[in-house]
């Protein structure tokens, strides 16, 4: 699939960028995202896209969170286990770096 980004599109592209290629790495899609199941595939999912939303976006947890119909506790706890998965889980780790790479988005320290 190509993924481009063309200048002065809105923040709602990259939020539905963003939303498309976590769902597509973590072999799920957008509405099991949104669902309310925790089968570790669909959580892995919101974790990598609350963790890099609110590496790469200046948007409240709140806000964040309303983009899949989660709470801000959600948001907070989903960003808590992502950084743990950076560093214990390396196929995570890279899928992260995948998707950055993809939406054209900096790279970022993923140790803070």
């Amino acid at each position: 699939m190509n993924y481009w980004i063309i200048p002065g599109q809105k923040e709602i592209k990259y939020t539905n960028l963003i939303q498309q290629l976590c769902a597509e790495k973590f072999g799920v899609s957008i509405e099991a995202m949104r669902s309310k199941y925790r089968y570790r595939h669909f959580c892995y999912s919101r974790h990598a896209y609350f963790y890099i939303r609110r590496k790469t976006t200046g948007l409240s947890l709140a806000a964040i969170g309303k983009e899949l119909g989660k709470s801000h506790a959600t948001v907070i706890n989903s960003i808590r286990v992502a950084k743990d998965l950076i560093f214990s889980d390396r196929d995570f780790s890279k899928k992260i770096n995948e998707i950055l790479a993809i939406a054209q988005l900096p790279r970022m320290n993923l140790s803070s």
